[in-house]
């Protein structure tokens, strides 16, 4: 009986009827994803945690995501709205930066409590290299008397590397240990500022163990400066891993100890019978406030 109560759970939160989704902060949300080889403090835990090494700071990180999901087939849960919220809370002012952040997620059916630890330091005058330790809470209510739980474990390196001022790499790699309940993925990224005005951010990724090309992850995204304290970003990614694709767009009020981001993002789960995926749309809108000490 056990053994089909996992089962069962295997199969639903792979399916689009009670897949969480990946949180990403505010930032990441205007960016479509994208940001392995961008320098971030606030999203450390949550993207490439070799980043907070090059930051001399401390940071609290608050935001709230609103979601609505449109199904393309008529069911009961057609029209649904979730969201998540997130504490993230940063250091990086000693030798080892590190970074711990506690998110609560729901969407449809399922829900996700994440609570996690990064830590990063310097292995040299312009690289880093940090490590992710996740435990994740799984739970599915899709039948009231058959409610379903996991609790598992995911592991994440990365590494970031200043190439010049003006341009900065970083690579990931989610579930070295092969997890059975977390997603393997491999990313590079790269971010190119010209001239303190416009940054080019781009990603790339697929499942190590697969056929690269045909679960290929690309995000790109663009930041212009449009005032002295203000960043407009848009962005947009496509997933064959997932089966989804879309664009986000956000924007972004910098000030030396207050920070206060807004961000749209569309997304089309595309429909798959292979995988018992059902095709929907996905709209969320994201507000985040740091504050820097």
């Amino acid at each position: 009986m056990k053994a089909f109560t996992l089962l069962l759970f295997t199969i639903l939160i792979n399916s689009a009827y009670a897949k969480v989704r990946p949180f990403e902060t505010t930032h990441l949300k205007a960016t479509s994803g994208a940001g392995v080889g961008s320098l971030l403090i606030d999203e450390s835990s949550i993207l490439n945690p070799a980043s907070i090494a090059f930051y001399n700071t401390s940071s609290f990180y608050f935001s709230r995501t609103g979601s609505e999901v449109t199904r393309s087939s008529n069911t009961n849960y057609e029209n649904r709205k979730d969201g998540n919220t997130a504490f993230i809370l940063s250091d990086s002012k000693g030798k080892t930066a590190g970074s711990l952040s506690y998110i609560q997620q729901t969407f449809l059916e399922s829900k996700r409590k994440t609570m996690a630890a990064s830590m990063a330091y310097p292995v040299g005058n312009y690289t880093s290299l940090g490590t992710t330790y996740k435990i994740i809470k799984e739970e599915n209510n899709l039948n009231s008397e058959n409610f379903n739980a996991i609790k598992y474990n995911e592991f994440i390196i990365g590494v970031s590397h200043v190439v010049s001022p003006n341009v900065t790499m970083g690579l990931v790699v989610n579930n070295p240990l092969d997890n059975k309940y977390a997603q393997r993925l491999a990313k590079i990224g790269f971010q190119y500022t010209f001239n303190g005005f416009i940054s080019l951010i781009g990603d790339a990724g697929s499942d190590y163990k697969q056929t690269l090309s045909d679960n290929l992850i690309y995000n790109i995204a663009s930041q212009f400066k449009i005032f002295e304290s203000v960043f407009l970003r848009v962005g947009t990614f496509r997933d064959k891993l997932n089966l989804e694709r879309g664009d986000g767009l956000g924007l972004s009020w910098v000030q030396p100890k207050l920070v206060l981001e807004f961000a749209l993002k569309n997304t089309k789960v595309e429909k798959s019978p292979e995988r018992d995926q059902e095709g929907s749309s996905i709209k969320e809108s994201s507000f985040s406030l740091a504050y820097k000490f």
